[in-house]
């Protein structure tokens, strides 16, 4: 699922040639009800972190009704220290606020921090969250 349809057209032409031919959507994480589930594994890497923090409950709500319980979320975003920028740069996670939520219908087994760079841009702080479902 992706908002972006040009990167559900690159998914299309890598999974072709790859040999599989998983389903692909264009949409928004914070209304999947064309998806019912449930689901043993959910898999965000980039999506999260760009969404506004208003848009935290839907995406609870989303993975949480997707996931079977004892099903893994794995979770890789971008960290944010303070308040999200007033532009439209990319917001990355407020990890304390996206803890407040994921805390509810979830367990955190681990978490692995580091950071990310791309090109000669500075680095910036990053994480992989590995989730189950209670």
């Amino acid at each position: 699922v992706d908002f972006v349809p040009e990167a559900i057209e690159m998914a299309r032409q890598r999974a072709a040639e790859a040999g599989v031919s998983p389903r692909f959507h264009v949409g928004s994480v914070t209304d999947l009800r064309f998806l019912t589930g449930p689901y043993d594994f959910v898999l965000d890497v980039g999506c999260l972190h760009g969404l506004p923090d208003d848009d935290l409950p839907a995406y609870h709500r989303e993975v949480s009704r997707l996931l079977r319980p004892g099903g893994q979320f794995l979770l890789f975003a971008h960290l944010r220290e303070g308040e999200p920028p007033p532009d439209d740069r990319p917001r990355w996670l407020d990890e304390a606020h996206m803890r407040q939520y994921f805390d509810r219908n979830f367990t955190l087994q681990r978490v692995e921090y580091g950071t990310t760079q791309v090109g000669d841009k500075p680095p910036w702080k990053s994480a992989w969250y590995w989730f189950v479902k209670i």
